[in-house]
């Protein structure tokens, strides 16, 4: 039990003075110092130190210093300088400046982590707002082309509305009644017994020859009304021209009912057209029209673009 007892006594006195050197490591590297015969001023100017840190080190102050890091960096600095036992220097500074363990990053990660999928999704968010401008100039560029398309041609409630159309009086020419020919009664014979089979048939040869004579009249009367009837209607008539700067679809009627011009026209073309009037017009696209009659210009202005227009020529 002696020998046991003195055994923990050496330990602990072992430990003790380890603890007493490890506490002491100013005066370690003042030690180390006064051996190389340095004083505290040369060691000062050659780490670029003032005077007052040397000795705050060599008196294990290390309070007026920023931070553990700049005391260990000191520290080694003046151990390398002074050539003091390093493993003892180490085992001073593990014990009396502990190394402080850097604080986590996970935070700053996790906001990285963040920021990266913020990034993502606001680069898609550019994505589809390109997309969706792309798509509103392609319809808008894509629009007009449909709507002045549709604009030109009208619509069925207007290709439904009737065109007042008057009364072709002067197509039909009311044929006078044909004169009734006249047969002559063959004179009358006193004796009836002389009645015979010849005479029966002198009225039936009288009746074609009063026939022949009036289909020829009557032909001559026809022929005279119907050249009466194109010379007035030429006489009568009017030219209408348009020229068309755009696709257009328009109708033109004249007083007799008669269509001059129907249907969609192409940009560039030139329309001519005679009737007799009054001539009623109607236009898919006033504002790619002009107009002239019978060498006048007809103004269309009053017609907005893009509606149909109707107008009857002459105008009141």
């Amino acid at each position: 039990m002696t020998e046991s007892n003195n055994n923990i006594d050496k330990e602990v006195q072992k430990s003790e003075g380890i603890e007493e050197q490890l506490e002491l490591l100013g005066a370690v590297l003042k030690a180390a110092r006064e051996t190389k015969k340095l004083s505290v001023a040369e060691v000062a100017t050659r780490l670029h130190l003032r005077v007052a840190v040397v000795e705050e080190i060599e008196q294990d102050d290390f309070s007026n210093i920023s931070s553990a890091t700049y005391v260990r960096g000191y520290v080694r600095n003046y151990a390398r300088l002074v050539e003091a036992d390093h493993a003892l220097v180490e085992q001073c500074l593990a014990h009396q400046v502990p190394t402080v363990t850097p604080p986590s990053m996970q935070s700053f990660s996790r906001k990285t982590s963040i920021k990266k999928r913020e990034t993502r999704w606001m680069w898609l968010t550019y994505l589809i707002v390109l997309i969706s401008l792309a798509l509103a100039v392609w319809w808008w560029w894509q629009k007009p082309a449909s709507v002045d398309e549709h604009l030109s041609e009208p619509t069925i409630e207007e290709l439904q509305t009737p065109v007042e159309q008057t009364p072709a009086s002067n197509d039909t020419q009311t044929t006078p009644p044909a004169a009734e020919p006249q047969v002559e009664e063959p004179p009358s014979n006193t004796d009836n017994s002389q009645v015979s089979a010849d005479d029966a048939d002198v009225p039936n040869a009288s009746e074609q020859a009063g026939a022949t004579s009036v289909a020829p009249a009557i032909s001559d009367t026809n022929e005279t009304e119907s050249s009466a009837a194109e010379t007035a209607s030429h006489a009568s008539s009017v030219a209408l021209e348009l020229s068309l700067a755009g696709d257009c679809w328009l109708q033109i009627t004249d007083g007799q009912g008669q269509v001059l011009a129907d249907g969609l026209k192409n940009a560039g073309r030139h329309i001519q057209v005679a009737g007799i009037p009054p001539i009623k017009v109607v236009l898919g696209a006033p504002e790619s029209v002009t107009m002239t009659y019978n060498g006048a210009q007809v103004s269309l202005d009053k017609y907005p673009a893009g509606r149909v227009a109707r107008l009857t020529l002459p105008q009141a």
